[in-house]
């Protein structure tokens, strides 16, 4: 009995392919940005990359991002919010990533952060109090400002 290996794994001994035709390097920068990209980079691919691994997004180029990639990246990865770039973390895009994990609070923006957010963090992860902004040093017993001499009143 002959055991046959699946199809994709022989390749022809004998048989020797034509050379590819390279393309000046002008001419193929121009057929990937032209061509290429559009299908590459297209909103459904990147989602659909994001469902498999979340870093891929940090891959693509910055003209092809959209709000909703953000939030699809932050949804599938609370990490994910560390890679995007800071004016473009809306308080759609940060809440979700703090829904994740508290852990995502250091990234979070001073101007999207809230009072219950700093409860949250005084309450579950009292290493982040050094991230709450002056306007809600109020929610932070003095007991932990003390033992916590990191913090940064």
């Amino acid at each position: 009995q002959q055991i046959l290996a699946p199809p994709r794994v022989l390749a022809p001994v004998d048989k020797k392919k034509p050379p590819k035709k390279k393309l000046s390097k002008k001419l193929s920068t121009k057929v990937s940005k032209n061509a290429n990209l559009r299908t590459q980079f297209s909103e459904k691919v990147i989602k659909a990359n994001l469902e498999t691994d979340w870093k891929s997004f940090m891959e693509v180029p910055e003209e092809y991002m959209t709000h909703s990639i953000y939030l699809t990246a932050v949804q599938n990865n609370w990490y994910s919010i560390k890679y995007i770039p800071k004016h473009k973390r809306m308080k759609d895009i940060c809440i979700t990533a703090f829904e994740e994990c508290v852990n995502a609070f250091p990234y979070i923006p001073d101007r999207v952060k809230s009072l219950e957010m700093c409860k949250l963090v005084v309450k579950y992860n009292k290493k982040l109090i050094r991230y709450i902004p002056h306007r809600f040093e109020d929610c932070v017993p003095e007991d932990i400002k003390d033992k916590y001499a990191r913090f940064r009143y």
